[in-house]
């Protein structure tokens, strides 16, 4: 599981999104925490070539919540 972590934080600083820390939930999943505080729920093992464009809109829904709150 470690190793998937590690994976999701290259893919998505290639990407421009920077996480900072991830843990592993119960269920497998892995918790991601963007640069910003908020987090996202990522799936411990995707089940289809979609999840990653998935999780990368996810994060980047909230990074722009963050955003519009500050203005």
């Amino acid at each position: 599981m470690k190793k998937r972590a590690k994976e999701l934080k290259k893919a998505m600083a290639r990407h421009g999104i920077t996480i900072t820390e991830t843990e592993v939930c119960k269920s497998g999943h892995i918790k991601a925490y963007l640069q910003n505080g908020r987090f996202i729920i990522v799936s411990g093992s995707p089940s289809d070539k979609n999840a990653f464009w998935s999780m990368k809109r996810d994060a980047r829904r909230e990074l722009a919540k963050d955003d519009i709150n500050n203005d």
